[in-house]
């Protein structure tokens, strides 16, 4: 079970249920199937944290779970999450953003959410 360590007050979070994580100055949102968090950080710190191929950030601000990626808005350079929320690419970061989630689609990671 991969778990992420809060900062400051060391709860932990499934990381399974994390849909995205946003930044506003030093304040980190997460939002998760189940609730939405707050802790105190940089995402550039909390990347680290994160398995490799599970998470992008496609945006300085942003950090989305690529398994609760529905799709992608090439007219308005976002993802499109499964909950309805637009998160958006920067255009730099777009065609890196594009493989890997083409990438993490043709992947056991892909496969293995869908079972579960």
């Amino acid at each position: 079970m991969l778990q992420l360590r809060h900062f400051q007050d060391g709860d932990a979070l499934l990381l399974a249920n994390v849909i995205y994580l946003e930044q506003h100055l030093h304040q980190i949102n997460i939002h998760s199937v189940h609730q939405k968090s707050v802790i105190y950080g940089k995402l550039s710190d909390l990347i680290t944290q994160l398995p490799d191929g599970c998470f992008l950030s496609p945006h300085k601000s942003y950090i989305v779970n690529l398994s609760f990626v529905k799709c992608i808005d090439r007219n308005l350079k976002c993802f499109v999450m499964v909950n309805g929320i637009n998160i958006p690419i920067s255009r730099r970061r777009f065609p890196a953003a594009k493989a890997a989630l083409e990438q993490y689609r043709k992947s056991n990671l892909w496969n293995k959410q869908l079972i579960n």
